[in-house]
């Protein structure tokens, strides 16, 4: 279910704002840094501006790629932290979709958020709405969705724990 136009108009002016407050500032920012160490302002040469663009484009991308593809997803997390389960699974559920309309996000978020996650924005979603399912115990829907985490990535350690854990409580209450 993707967000209501309104919502998408306003994620998209934010972003733009990020955008020209990054760019007003990573430029001053720069040839601060370069009077710092001893580079006089008139012997800065076309490469350093452009090197400064440079710089500008990847923060106004990763700030305004924040905006947009975590905005949802911290929302949940919040709600999974306040213990307001039934709520955190609505926002992971709607963060799936979001992700799934958006494929290019979960691919590159590491690129665009400029992060090393281990894992791709849709397992990590997947492995925390496991988690809230299984504290409002529903075992059996938990288990499904950290199968479908595996099924992506075999080698997923969080999946692989949590089902795990999930064996034993139902060991314990067998």
């Amino acid at each position: 279910m993707a967000p209501p136009a309104e919502i998408r108009s306003a994620r998209g002016r934010r972003a733009v704002r990020s955008a020209i407050v990054t760019t007003v500032i990573a430029i001053p920012l720069l040839l601060a840094a370069l009077r710092l160490v001893g580079v006089p302002a008139q012997t800065v040469t076309p490469g350093v501006w452009i090197y400064a663009g440079v710089l500008s484009v990847a923060l106004t991308i990763t700030l305004g790629s924040r905006l947009i593809l975590l905005r949802d997803f911290e929302q949940a997390m919040a709600a999974l932290q306040r213990e307001e389960y039934e709520a955190a699974i609505v926002g992971f559920a709607q963060y799936l979709d979001f992700l799934a309309a958006n494929p290019f996000f979960d691919e590159w978020h590491w690129l665009l958020l400029l992060t090393a996650d281990r894992y791709p924005l849709s397992e990590m979603t997947l492995c925390n709405l496991g988690y809230a399912h299984a504290q409002i115990g529903d075992l059996g829907r938990a288990r499904s969705i950290y199968n479908r985490v595996l099924a992506a990535n075999p080698v997923n350690d969080i999946a692989r724990a949590a089902l795990n854990a999930i064996d034993e409580l139902e060991a314990d209450y067998a």
